[in-house]
Order: C-alpha cells, then sequence, then structure tokens
C-alpha cells in the first residue's frame, strides 16, 4: 500500500477499532454514572406514579362523597325514613336504597361497603348496608355497631376520612356524611387501597405504607412480609413519600437500591456484546430485512391501504418467502372476502330491522282502543265518578309514556311486567268484572334481572282479552314467569276458546313470516323482532291447552 492511500480493507479496520475503542469507553463511562443516574430516574419515576396514585384516590373519594351527597339531598326514599311511615312504606324505602348502594359500589370500585344509619327514634329500625364480597358479616356487624357508637357521641370528624380499627386488627377508612336524623357511612378496606395501589405497577420489591396522621402503618403489605430488612441498612433505601387530600394519610415507598441496579452489570456486557455483533451481522441483517420481511410488508401495508380507502377487492399474492407472511396474506384475503360478507348482510339486516320497526310502530295505532278509553271517561264522567277517572286517567299516562319511551329498545323484565298490570288496570274499567289477572314468578336475583323486548308480553295478554272472552263467562289470564342463570322462560294462558286451528297451524310454522299487512301484525312483529334480537336462538311455542297457551324462552 503506497503512501497517502486508504484502502477499503484499512478503512474497515480503522472503524472496527474505532467503534471497538468507542464502545469500551461507554461501558466504563455507563460504569461510573449509570447506577446514580438509574437510581435517580426510578426515584422520580416511582415519585411521578405515586403523584399521579394519589390524585386518582383523591378524586375517586371525592366523586363518592359527591355521589352520596347528590343522593341524600334528592332521595325520595331518604326523606321517607326521616319521616315516622308505615312499615311498608319504609320496607319499600329501604329496599330502594340497598339498591342505590350497590349501584353505588358497582360504580366507585375503590369503596367497599355504604350503610345508613339512624339515631335512637328516627330513621331505619336496623342500619342499611351494602359492601362488596370481600368483606364477610362478622367485620360489617362490628364496623356498624363502632361507627353507630361514634355517631351517638358525635366523634367524628365532619369533613374528612378518618380510622375505625376492628378487634381483629382490620383497619377501615369511614366517611360519615350526616342528613337530618340520618348518616351515611361510607367504608374503605385496607385490601381495596392495596388493589388500587398494585394497579399503578411499582417496583415489584417496594415496600408500600398506608399510615394515619399519628404514624400508624394501617396495611400488611405481602412484599414486604417476603423482605428480610435485617440484611440491608435504612438508606440502601430510596424513600418515596406522599399525602392525600382527603384525609390525615400518608403514603410511603421503600426501593432498594440493589434491586435497581443489580442488572446493571450484565446489562452493559450484554450491551457490549451486542455492539460487536453488530458491526458483523447488520449489513447481512439489512439485506435479509429487506428481501424476507421489508419487501412482503410493504404489500400488505399497501393492500390494506387499498383496503382501507373503500377498495375491498384488493387481494395479495398468497406466494412469499417465509411460511408465515404466506399464512398472513391467505388470512387478509379471507378477511377481505368475509368483510365484503359481513357488509352485504349487514346492509340487508339494516333494511330488514327498518322494515320490523316500521311495522312495529304501525302495529301500536289502536285507534278503537284510545276511543274506547275516552269514552268510558266520558260515562265516568256522567256517573261524577272522579276516584275512577283519576285512576284511568294515571293508568292511560303510564300506559303512553311506556309506549313513547321504549318503541325501540329491550326493557327489564319487571318493566314490562308493571305495564301489562298497568293494561289490565285500563281493560278492567271496559270489562268491569270479567277479568281475572293472575301472576305466578320464582324468586331470583336482582343482578340477574333479563331484558326482553318491549311490549312482547303487552302483545299477547292483549290478544288473550281480546279473543279469550267468550259467552260472557269471566276471563281468566296467567301470567308465568321463570327466571334463571341461563334463561328466562314465559308463559301466557287464558280460559278462552283457544287459537282456531287454522290460525294455530299458521303460528307453529317456522318458515319466514312476510309483513303483508296489519292484520295480525303484533304476534308476526314478535317472532320477526326474537328473530333478528336473539339470532334464531330465542323459541316461542303456541299450543291450546284449555284455553290459548303460549310459551317463550329466551336466552340469558
Amino acid at each position: 500500500m503506497k503512501k497517502g492511500r486508504m484502502t477499503l480493507n484499512a478503512l474497515l479496520k480503522i472503524f472496527l477499532i474505532g467503534n471497538l475503542v468507542y464502545a469500551l469507553s461507554m461501558a466504563l463511562f455507563t460504569q461510573i454514572v449509570a447506577g446514580n443516574a438509574i437510581v435517580n430516574q426510578t426515584a422520580r419515576a416511582s415519585q411521578n406514579v405515586l403523584d399521579k396514585y394519589l390524585q386518582g384516590i383523591n378524586k375517586a373519594t371525592s366523586e363518592m362523597e359527591t355521589h352520596i351527597f347528590q343522593y341524600l339531598s334528592s332521595s325520595q326514599d331518604v326523606r321517607l325514613l326521616q319521616r315516622d311511615t308505615d312499615y311498608f312504606e319504609q320496607f319499600s324505602a329501604e329496599r330502594e336504597i340497598t339498591m342505590f348502594f350497590f349501584q353505588f359500589l358497582s360504580l366507585h370500585s375503590l369503596a367497599s361497603g355504604v350503610t345508613l344509619i339512624g339515631n335512637e327514634t328516627t330513621g331505619p329500625e336496623d342500619s342499611v348496608t351494602a359492601s362488596t364480597q370481600v368483606v364477610n358479616y362478622a367485620d360489617i356487624s362490628e364496623l356498624n355497631y363502632q361507627m353507630e357508637q361514634i355517631i351517638r357521641n358525635d366523634a367524628y370528624s365532619k369533613r374528612d376520612w378518618f380510622v375505625i380499627t376492628l378487634d381483629n386488627g382490620r383497619n377501615y377508612i369511614i366517611r360519615i356524611i350526616p342528613s337530618k336524623h340520618l348518616h351515611c357511612c361510607i367504608w374503605i378496606t385496607m385490601e381495596s387501597i392495596e388493589r388500587s395501589f398494585i394497579e399503578f405497577n411499582f417496583n415489584e420489591v417496594s415496600y408500600f405504607s398506608f399510615t394515619d396522621g399519628n404514624g400508624h402503618v394501617l396495611n400488611e403489605d405481602p412484599v414486604y412480609e417476603q423482605l428480610d430488612l435485617r440484611r440491608f441498612r435504612y438508606d440502601q433505601y430510596v424513600q418515596i413519600n406522599g399525602k392525600t387530600d382527603f384525609g390525615d394519610f400518608r403514603v410511603s415507598l421503600l426501593l432498594l437500591e440493589d434491586t435497581i441496579t443489580q442488572e446493571l452489570q450484565s446489562i452493559r456486557f450484554l450491551v457490549t456484546v451486542l455492539i460487536f455483533v453488530g458491526l458483523i451481522f447488520i449489513p447481512i441483517a439489512f439485506i435479509l430485512a429487506k428481501r424476507f420481511i421489508y419487501t412482503p410488508f410493504s404489500h400488505i401495508i399497501q393492500a390494506m391501504e387499498e383496503a382501507a380507502g373503500g377498495d375491498l377487492n384488493t387481494h395479495i399474492q398468497a406466494g412469499g418467502n417465509l411460511v408465515e407472511f404466506r399464512k398472513v396474506n391467505t388470512i387478509f384475503n379471507t378477511m377481505i372476502d368475509e368483510i365484503k360478507k359481513i357488509k352485504i348482510e349487514a346492509y340487508e339486516n339494516r333494511i330488514q330491522e327498518q322494515k320490523i320497526k316500521k311495522h312495529f310502530l304501525q302495529s301500536q295505532i289502536k285507534s278503537h282502543f284510545f276511543l274506547n278509553c275516552i269514552n268510558n271517561i266520558y260515562i265516568l264522567a256522567q256517573d261524577q265518578d272522579y276516584p275512577s277517572i283519576q285512576r284511568l286517567s294515571m293508568c292511560l299516562a303510564k300506559y303512553f309514556r311506556y309506549i313513547a319511551a321504549n318503541a325501540d329498545h329491550l326493557v327489564p323484565l319487571k318493566n314490562e311486567i308493571a305495564h301489562v298490570e298497568n293494561y289490565i288496570e285500563i281493560e278492567k274499567f271496559r270489562y268491569p268484572g270479567r277479568i281475572k289477572y293472575f301472576l305466578e314468578i320464582n324468586d331470583y336475583e336482582q343482578e340477574s334481572e333479563p331484558r326482553i323486548p318491549t311490549l312482547m308480553l303487552h302483545t299477547f295478554v292483549e290478544n288473550a282479552i281480546k279473543y279469550g272472552q267468550v259467552n260472557q263467562k269471566e276471563l281468566h289470564v296467567t301470567l308465568t314467569v321463570h327466571v334463571d342463570a341461563d334463561s328466562c322462560e314465559l308463559r301466557i294462558h287464558d280460559n278462552g276458546n283457544g287459537f282456531p286451528e287454522t290460525t294455530l297451524g299458521q303460528l307453529t310454522e317456522r318458515n319466514e313470516i312476510h309483513l303483508s299487512s296489519l292484520e295480525g301484525i303484533g304476534i308476526q312483529n314478535i317472532k320477526n323482532r326474537l328473530a333478528l334480537i336473539y339470532h334464531g336462538k330465542a323459541r316461542i311455542k303456541f299450543t291450546n291447552q284449555d284455553g290459548a297457551d303460549i310459551r317463550i324462552w329466551l336466552p340469558s
């Protein structure tokens, strides 16, 4: 090699030696300063996360207080409990308050329970309590007792949350909100505090403590129990602190420095090795990546962009150098074909749904029913039967309100049953002494309340009254409801003459029903709605058993 000239081989050697010197220098520099940098960065990051955590629980407690304040100030049920009411009104009010409490707990995951406590002379005879499943009955009983004593002695903070410790050592954070003669108590378990803390993914070996104003640790951190603090000095920990706004509580974290930096040496060595390996394999990897990854990816991206632009006829060639890309190409093409099919089906379903909705709304226009009701009101007015006029007017108002509010929705089963009972009351004005209604329903959890198509039961009950009255005999209409975890079974039965054989044969056919006219549109519409909503999983059966008998099975 002549002086003053540089060969590619020499240049490559200089480049490699220079990168090696640079890598070694960076490794040495990292060894000196990286430890402190990692510790400080971890501390700052943990402090930021802790601040966000405190903001979250501060906001959660504030929202809980606001929610309870609004409910206490606006709830008619709370007002009933503050007055001298009869047993039925008190029981109904307590049930509604309990339902609100469970809704409150489902909305506010930090809360573990809510209790409404009255004084010695006013309010519920027993406290009204709702809690999550993680709180046992013994703790609730003792907690309610201590809260009652605190309220009786007026020994609680009117503005902040405070701590109650049970005999078994468990700590609860309490907020008591007074409302005239009642006190609403919200309580939070330490498990709920720890669960909300774990969601923020702090360092897995950090010690988390939740303390009161006197420095007493309220929680038992399982991570802390696994550490042997006798092996370490306190100055080997990084301490992170924060304070809550909803009470005199503090949150502290201890992060072990050795744990933060223990992976530093192996990481340095790994980075150094990767630098040298990269100098060798980067060019080769670039060529291979371009051929086997970049080019197939560019084809996929191009096809996806075309599909996003609305071109569902685009496809990718199913070939390729890698098996995975061949599979991706095949799956993409299949997906495009399925999207086209689904789009067509969705368009057809939307047309069918609009058609059903149109006929459903038309089916509600029953002028003879409205005219008969107005005529009944006129007759009652002539007889000056004002209480009956008031009752009939209220029933009609509920009837119209229900139809107007629920024309396009699934409704809770109990709402539909209430509407049917209201409709029966109206019909009793038209046929006094000729209609009897019976409801048979099993006990089921309120959380399992099924939702059914609106006016479904109403349609069958209306048909029973319309066609079941024969020979002036008394008509019996029976609604039977059975709800379990997997399904809801409904039965409507009357003691009339039942379905004509021709009509019964048409009703039991499984062929598609075409809505060609408004005659008999109610049952037709229900069958179409059930098929559309439950995708063929709902069943309906029409029979004659000492009268018309209709059975409906709905999936949960």
